[in-house]
Order: structure tokens, then sequence, then C-alpha cells
């Protein structure tokens, strides 16, 4: 349309003129102006003269329709009124007594609908402009056209986009427009319909599959509805789990996950099924566990441990890495406490791994103020007989910092005949001893233009809390600083082993590897988002997260088993589980289309050799 034609034909007021030469910015108070004119119209004025033409006059009508959109009105033509009717009572259910006022054929009808709904109904719209508009970056075209007819939607944001940025429309499904470096511009919406974000959901299940680790929580967890159950106990904790394994530790964030079709498919329900538990469900489950069943669960997971561990035959030597970690908590949470060393007020989980195969033994929650090595004996004990019961002549090694440097776990590991290697806290006695070994560092190091010289010894030491002497092993460091001065670094570890001073301490330095385990436990997984009020429910809370830890540890073990360099679990989760995808549900199976650009599609080839269920 040529907008000067439109001009001369008197079409328009002087205000549309304008707005459509400033390519028709929103105005609050130029409805009004159009209403008047149209009103002109129902009395006999002529808003559109006699004998325009028709596409000219179809022009007028989109014009009009842009105009009102932006400003908080509806324009149709008056051949659209009937459906226009319709549409409202669907669209705005209530607003009946909404004003419209009808003209000739070919002019628009309008009202204004409430400001949270700006959408402009088109009955009759110019050949070629059914996809976009030329004179707003912005608009766009939905429904059916045919020919030259067309009743379709058109949305518009508020605003513009600046430079590089984005805007969102003011309608019910969200628009937004970006920038490119390509001579289109980029729209996207939330209305792409059954897709997923986690198309790797089903090798989560596939490894629940593989180790029931859900169906081993659910096992223990009270039932704690007396109406008709929606959601079933071991699906419930399948969805929990699942969550926290793709990324979503909140509860909260099943208000949404709950419409996920790839999640309802590996939780039992079709994609078009109803929704998924909401969280006000997950919060009463969390809460409904009590002390003994967290007991119980621990027990369980001890089970999936000796079960997956004995998998491929059985072990003659395990080694248990003992680590804690702070949990820090917020407001008046059961157990909270203030920790001096972290400064905060915190839990403190006590976290056992196998430390040749990282696998997750056990997590155990306490209060905040509670020593690194608070409750050990009691839990080893339980480990141990365990392990003994369940591979006969086992060798067991143990590692820990010098938060578990007590006198009372030196005398239980010698008497069970465990292997002890455990750092010691610096003191007088010890630093005389290693004096003269650190002198010598210093020296080669000078000697050696300010190289790094690492030197080893031992000696026999007793604390005056130990019931006898003991084997330590020291490092003596020396270095010259970028500033010029001497940097020193003196390490003393106790040890029941026999093995020559610097392998043992090498040795021990592996145990940095359960520092990246906790990583992935605490940082990719989330386990120390531990929120609810009650103590016990928090510790369940653990124990979700320690399953979501299997899951994804168990895909990245028959990733490396397979040749692939080992991950973090946040590269697995990536890689693997995060793939875009759309789940189409047929008569007969389900499709899941996935990006074919991904880099996880090797990985999926090997996974699928890996597990028996999809070979």
């Amino acid at each position: 349309m040529n907008r000067r034609d439109a001009i001369e034909e008197q079409a328009l007021a002087p205000a549309l003129t304008d707005h459509l030469t400033r390519r028709i910015p929103a105005t609050s108070d130029l409805l009004p102006r159009v209403r008047q004119r149209l009103m002109e119209r129902e009395r006999g004025g002529d808003a559109v003269r006699k004998g325009v033409p028709p596409r000219l006059r179809r022009g007028i009508v989109l014009a009009l329709a842009v105009l009102l959109i932006v400003t908080g009105g509806i324009a149709v033509t008056a051949a659209a009124v009937p459906q226009m009717r319709e549409a409202l009572q669907r669209l705005l259910p209530g607003n009946g007594g909404t004003g419209i006022a009808e003209s000739g054929d070919g002019v628009a009808v309008v009202l204004q609908p409430p400001p949270s709904f700006r959408v402009a109904l088109l009955g009759y719209i110019p050949a070629g402009l059914t996809q976009r508009s030329t004179s707003y970056p912005a608009l766009f075209i939905t429904g059916g056209c045919k020919e030259e007819a067309c009743f379709g939607m058109v949305r518009l944001p508020t605003h513009r986009p600046t430079n590089g940025g984005f805007f969102m429309a003011d309608s019910l499904t969200p628009t937004f427009s970006f920038e490119t470096l390509a001579p289109l511009a980029l729209e996207a919406a939330f209305d792409g319909g059954h897709l997923t974000s986690d198309g790797g959901l089903p090798w989560l299940a596939a490894a629940d599959a593989a180790i029931g680790v859900c169906a081993e929580i659910a096992a223990h967890v009270p039932e704690w509805r007396r109406e008709a159950r929606a959601h079933p106990l071991a699906l419930l904790i399948c969805q929990r789990v699942y969550q926290i394994a793709c990324g979503y530790e909140d509860q909260n964030d099943a208000a949404t996950l709950r419409h996920d079709p790839l999640l309802k498919l590996v939780c039992g329900h079709l994609p078009e099924d109803a929704p998924l538990a909401s969280q006000p469900t997950f919060s009463r489950l969390e809460n409904a566990v009590s002390a003994r069943d967290c007991y119980r669960i621990a027990l369980a997971l001890g089970t999936l441990y000796l079960r997956e561990r004995g998998a491929a035959g059985i072990p003659t030597r395990i080694l248990l890495d003992l680590d804690s970690t702070d949990d820090p908590t917020h407001g008046n949470q059961e157990g909270t406490r203030y920790h001096g060393y972290y400064r905060q007020h915190m839990y403190h989980p006590l976290l056992i791994f196998d430390g040749d195969t990282n696998q997750l033994i056990t997590a155990v929650l306490r209060p905040g103020n509670a020593h690194a090595g608070a409750g050990i004996l009691a839990i080893l004990t339980r480990i141990v007989r365990a392990l003994r019961a369940t591979f006969l002549g086992v060798t067991i090694a143990l590692r820990a910092d010098a938060g578990f440097a007590l006198p009372a776990l030196y005398d239980y590991c010698e008497t069970e005949g465990i292997e002890l290697t455990i750092a010691l806290l610096h003191n007088h006695r010890l630093a005389t001893v290693a004096s003269g070994l650190l002198a010598a560092a210093v020296q080669q190091s000078i000697l050696a233009a300010g190289e790094k010289v690492r030197l080893f010894a031992k000696t026999v030491y007793q604390a005056g809390s130990w019931s006898h002497p003991r084997r330590v092993v020291f490092k003596a460091e020396a270095q010259v600083l970028p500033k010029g001065t001497m940097g020193t670094n003196v390490r003393f570890v106790v040890t029941s082993r026999d093995d020559p001073p610097a392998a043992l301490y090498d040795w021990y330095t592996e145990r940095g590897g359960t520092e990246g385990w906790i990583k992935d436990f605490k940082n990719y997984l989330r386990c120390d988002r531990l929120s609810c009020h009650r103590f016990w429910a928090n510790q369940f809370r653990l124990f979700l997260h320690a399953a979501a830890y299997w899951l994804l540890d168990t895909l990245r073990r028959k990733l490396v088993a397979a040749g692939v360099a080992r991950m973090t679990l946040e590269t697995v989760r990536l890689r693997v589980v995060k793939i875009g995808g759309r789940v189409r549900q047929w008569s007969e199976w389900v499709r899941l289309h996935l990006a074919s650009s991904h880099p996880g599609q090797a990985l999926w080839c090997l996974l699928a050799a890996a597990f028996p269920l999809y070979e």
C-alpha cells in the first residue's frame, strides 16, 4: 500500500499519518481519537470515503490494526464481526460488556481489552502480508490464510528492542526478538509444544533400571497419604531424583517440569497424560520421613554399593576415603550451628567414598558444630562389618585429612587390621623433628636457582594422647617465590603402611581425587541445597542427591569403561542429558527427535552398547 495515497484519500486522521510516518510508536492518547472517528462513521460520517480501491481499503484496515495494538485496542473488519464475537467469548470470558463499534464493510471494529491482553484480530489482510509487516519490525501473523482472506492473530511488543537487545511481547505467549548478523532477524517463543531440554533422561532411567537406586529408597519411605494416590511413591522418588540429576534441585522446579513430556515418559506417564507431581507433594514427601526411615535408607544405599562394587568381581582390596564439607544454612533450621573454622551457620555432612571407584558409600548429615570426625567410629564399624561379610578376606585401607586425626580412630583401625594413613597437624615437637630436613630443602633450592625441592623422611612419634608410638612420614618442600622470598611447606602423615616415605606421601596426596568427587556432589548436584526446616527431612534430601550422584556416576563409569576420558558429572550431564528434543506420541510408540548437531551423539552410541537393555 502507498502510504501517501492513503493520506490523500482522507482515510485516517492526521494523528494516524504522524504515527505511520514514525513507524507507529506506542502512544496512550491515540485510541480515543480513533474511537471518535469510528463513532462519527456510525452517525453517518465518512471515516473511509466511498470509492476507495479495495486494496487501499484493506491496507488501511491493517494500519489501523497495527495502531490499535500498540495502544491497547483490537481491530477487525466488519465482515469478521461474527468470528470476532465468538473469539472474544473464548479469549476474554466475562468481558461481554465491552463496547463494539461496527461500521461498513472493510472498516475496523474497535474495543478495548484488558491491558495485559494486547492482541489484534484481523479479518482481511492484503495478499503477501501473511508472514511479516515491513511497516513495523515486530509484527508477525499466525493462523491459516487462503488467498487474500485471513483470520489470524497479530502480536506486537510493548517496546522496540535496542541495539543487540530483545523485547518480550505483552501477550499470553511471550515472544522474543534478537538482532542477528544474518539478513533476517530472529524471533523466539515458548510455543514449540512437546519439547524437552533434557533429551538424555532415558539414560538416567536406564541407569536407574540397572542399579535400582530409586527403588531402594522408595522401599523405605512411609506412605503418608490416606486418600486416593495419583502418584505412587516409587514414581515420586524417580521424578525428584531425575530432576536433581538434570540440574533442577529446587522443589519449585516441579511446577513446570511436571509438564515435561520426556520426564513424564520416564516416570511412567505418556506425554499426553496428566502432569506429574507438584511442589507441595514433594514437600510433604520429604517431611514424611523419620530418623528410623533415614537409617534404613542409609543401609539400603550401603547395600547398593556392595552390590555394584562386586558386580565386576569380588575385590581383594577396598580403599575408604573420608571427608567432610560445609553446607550453609539459612534461618532457624533444625541442627544449624555456628562453625568457628568456616565462620558461618551450617550443617557439617560426613562423606565416605570408595577411593578406587569414586562410588559414594554414604552421606551422613550432622549439626553445624560437629567435629570433622564426629560419629566416624559408629559409621565405620557398620561399613567394615558389611564389607567383610560380603567380600571375605578383603583388605581395607583408610585415608583421610587431619580432621580425622583421632587417637580412637587409630586404635580402632589397628585393632581391625585396617591400613591407616591420616594427615597430622603441626606442633612444636614435629616441627623440631622436621627442621633439619627443611633446612636441607632450602639449601638445595638455593643451589638449584630457586627451583622447587621436595625431600621426604620418616620418624617414630608418640603424642601424649596416643597409646603407643606410630610411624610418621613427613615432607619438606622449599622454593623461591616470584617476589624473591623463600617459600616452605612441611606436611606430616601418620600411617601403618611400610611404603618408602616419598611413595607413601604421593599415594596419600591422591586423595585429592576425593575433593573432585565432593565437587561433583556439592557444586554440580547441589547437595548443599538442604532448605527444609526439619533435620531429618534434610537428611532425606541429602540421600536423594546421593541417588542422583549414583545415576550420573553410573553413566560416567560406563563411558570410562568404553575408553572415554574421565569427565566431571557436570560434563556428563551437558554432553549426555542436556540435549534439546521434540517428543511425538504416536498410536504405537513415542518418538524423540534430538538436535542433529549435538556432540553427544557418539556418547549415546557408547552407552547403547554398554547397557544390555538397549543393545
